[in-house]
């Protein structure tokens, strides 16, 4: 059985170590942090392009893949973040990760973007979004405009899509629905927290 670590940063902690989040930085990825207007969404990027430097490396060691996924020619990789968590899943075969707030009940959006099952199925529209996008993500071509052909279901376990076995685990953390996707392995999940950036 394969591992999965996956590794959290808050805002909070960014927001407390601002020089050594900064240091990491390149001067594209500060032109990034700069682009975002509200400073929370700032330090979600800083926090972001930290675990990236710090757990796989400069801009030059990742490349983009078909779909435009991000590569790294030693480990693969993840990143997702929202409200105030970013988090990096990493792991040895292609691995997709998204963590979400919890949205607020759409029937529209339910409409669009869920199979008649899955909106049957009781489970809340961020749980079955992370899951779609996790498992797209793992897939390497991002979401396709019809969301509804991206599997949400099971939300735990063995899915099936586009010619390849993936396995998903998904769980709720405080206000956030996480989900992971891995190919062709099952997988123990490994949680790791910075609590400081040094």
């Amino acid at each position: 059985m394969e591992t999965v670590r996956l590794i959290w940063l808050g805002t909070d902690v960014v927001r407390r170590d601002l020089n050594a989040a900064l240091a990491c930085c390149s001067e594209g990825d500060l032109r990034k942090v700069r682009r975002f207007v509200q400073e929370e969404d700032r330090l979600l990027s800083l926090a972001g392009i930290w675990l990236i430097r710090r757990f796989i490396g400069p801009a030059e060691a990742i490349s983009s893949g078909p779909g435009g996924k991000p590569l790294a020619d030693h480990v693969c990789f993840n990143l997702s973040h929202s409200g105030r968590m970013a988090a990096l899943a990493l792991a040895d075969r292609p691995v997709g990760l998204d963590i979400e707030k919890e949205l607020p009940p759409d029937p529209d959006l339910a409409a669009f973007c869920l199979s008649r099952a899955e909106q049957q199925s009781g489970a809340g529209l961020t749980a079955l979004f992370t899951s779609k996008e996790a498992l797209a993500k793992a897939e390497g071509s991002g979401l396709p405009d019809d969301l509804a052909s991206v599997p949400a279901l099971p939300l735990n376990g063995e899915v099936f899509w586009q010619g390849r076995t993936y396995y998903r685990n998904h769980f709720r953390r405080e206000a956030y629905e996480i989900s992971i996707c891995l190919e062709d392995s099952s997988f123990i999940l490994r949680e790791e927290f910075i609590h400081a950036i040094q």
